[in-house]
């Protein structure tokens, strides 16, 4: 999924009177990085994401954590911002806003502040209604519980890692496998990053607001890598940032393209 994609696909459905208004979750690794300097205030679309642009998102009730699957699974079962969510509508129904909803999951994904692990939940668009009633917008959500964790303690796992649980678990070979692949997509964006800018840690590391200023551009540079060195997968797509920023830093497709095929050579 790509931010201007999206982006442009609501503004059209709000142009159309699609809808009135529409609440939008997003659970993904840097899924901040698809609204934050894209949704506009003012389409009526309100977006929460599980994640800033600059982070991982995270798994819950995975293998050998604490409030771990039954033994009978091998992978996690939930992502940590959508399970909350969830939970929390189940919990206390159409009793909260979006707002207070919010705030709940923002806390309890972010181990109440303390980022011990977890990940920044974040909130894009039009925000003048989140003072309504979730079940406007979910359907009539009576309580179906009165529990509602707080947190997982030492639950939850980054969801860049949550694969190598089932495979530790059931494929060691494959799980070498996968380790070397991850080695070998770093070693092709540090060459890619050297080769084409003066500033490679910059360039691999910086998240600027917006994230990508050249859409074109970062769409090209993600299918030539992906053509031209393999798929990136779930690992690899932590590495948008260095492909946005050559972009950034007025790297053409072309010449990006051109350092891609003689590194992966």
């Amino acid at each position: 999924m790509y931010g201007k994609d999206i982006v442009s696909t609501l503004q059209a459905k709000a142009a159309a009177k699609g809808f009135a208004q529409l609440v939008f979750y997003l659970e993904a690794c840097e899924s901040g990085s698809i609204f934050e300097g894209t949704l506009p205030a003012n389409i009526k679309v309100y977006a929460t994401t599980a994640a800033n642009a600059d982070e991982s998102s995270w798994g819950c009730y995975c293998p050998g954590r604490t409030q771990g699957p039954p033994t009978e699974y091998n992978t996690c079962l939930g992502d940590l911002y959508s399970v909350a969510w969830m939970e929390n509508t189940d919990a206390l129904g159409r009793k909260e806003t979006l707002e207070t909803q919010f705030t709940d999951v923002k806390n309890r994904v972010s181990q109440n502040g303390t980022f011990e692990q977890g990940s920044h939940v974040m909130q894009y668009g039009e925000l003048d209604f989140d003072g309504e009633a979730i079940d406007l917008f979910i359907g009539d959500t009576k309580a179906v519980s009165n529990s509602l964790p707080t947190h997982y303690g030492a639950g939850v796992i980054s969801n860049r890692d949550a694969n190598l649980v089932y495979l530790g678990l059931k494929h060691p070979k494959r799980l070498i496998e996968t380790l070397a692949r991850r080695a070998e997509i770093d070693a092709h964006m540090l060459a890619l990053a050297s080769r084409l800018t003066n500033k490679a840690h910059h360039v691999m590391t910086t998240v600027a607001h917006g994230v990508t200023e050249d859409w074109e551009c970062y769409k090209a540079n993600v299918e030539a890598y992906e053509t031209t060195c393999g798929r990136l997968g779930d690992y690899g797509m932590k590495h948008g940032r260095t492909l946005a920023n050559l972009c950034n830093e007025g790297v053409s497709a072309k010449e990006a393209k051109e350092a891609m095929v003689s590194i992966c050579a």
